[in-house]
């Protein structure tokens, strides 16, 4: 959608002062004029469309079943906010990503940023989150979220941790979604290049005996110190997928440790 806002500016930015005043030595000032307003006017449009679209999700709600066209909407917000806020993605091994089935994705969580830039990384896909209920407040992005699928969490409650846990493997194992969760639990502020997994977030793969993909992301801490002057490069690396029949002959300490074992390697290779 941004690429379409800043198409239909800078046509109408060109196409409206000339159509008005023609060729004048004016036409040169009155062209971006007319473009930065225009673009300003269509954004703002565009972000009261989906406050609108937002209203019909409660984010109280426990949860609503995987929808296409609102994670489709959600993308597109990803992807809008990706480009505004100046990062370019780098992606790597996006074709090891299972095409015939559904799957468990993990990956380290170092920013906020993170599941913004995983929602335009996995465009083609429909990607459930499993995230802290906190998140599903944020403005605009928590209720669209909950509206396509988005499971909330409450770590503190063993209990509804495990419902949760259980529902994600249903969306898998009935082809509904695949799921995404960052198995540190919670973002990593340290120096520690990956923090201790919480082993009840493999459950989900035991459970649904499906493929575990091993995923990495590097650079989102610096999104914020880098806007709005300096481009910021990230960098997702699809490194490994532990096959379905590998993943069901396991325990789940054991797929945990394996897999925090491989994102360890990968995040202490060298950025290509």
């Amino acid at each position: 959608m941004i690429e379409i806002i800043l198409i239909v500016s800078v046509l109408c930015g060109i196409g409206i002062p000339f159509i008005i005043w023609g060729i004048t030595p004016w036409l040169i000032l009155w062209i971006p004029l007319f473009g930065i307003g225009i673009y300003a006017v269509l954004l703002a449009l565009y972000f009261i469309v989906l406050i609108i679209m937002g209203l019909f999700f409660d984010s109280k709600k426990e949860f609503y079943e995987p929808n296409d066209f609102i994670y489709g909407v959600l993308r597109d917000l990803g992807h809008t906010l990706n480009r505004l806020s100046r990062i370019k993605i780098h992606v790597e091994g996006r074709e090891l990503i299972p095409k015939d089935q559904k799957y468990l994705l993990i990956s380290n969580h170092i920013s906020n940023y993170d599941p913004i830039v995983n929602v335009d990384v996995f465009k083609d896909k429909n990607v459930v989150y499993i995230s802290k209920e906190s998140n599903f407040h944020i403005p605009i992005a928590g209720r669209l979220a909950k509206g396509s699928g988005f499971l909330a969490i409450d770590r503190e409650d063993v209990r509804k941790a495990m419902g949760t846990i259980n529902r994600a493997a249903e969306y898998i194992k009935a082809d509904k979604a695949s799921v995404c969760i960052y198995p540190e639990g919670t973002r990593n502020k340290t120096d520690e290049k990956l923090l201790e997994f919480r082993n009840g977030a493999l459950k989900i793969a035991t459970k649904a005996k499906c493929p575990l993909v091993i995923m990495t992301i590097r650079g989102t801490r610096d999104v914020v110190k880098n806007f709005p002057f300096k481009r910021t490069h990230v960098y997702v690396k699809v490194g490994e997928v532990i096959p379905a029949d590998k993943v069901a002959s396991m325990k789940t300490n054991e797929l945990s440790d394996e897999a925090r074992k491989i994102m360890l390697e990968f995040l202490n290779e060298d950025i290509k």
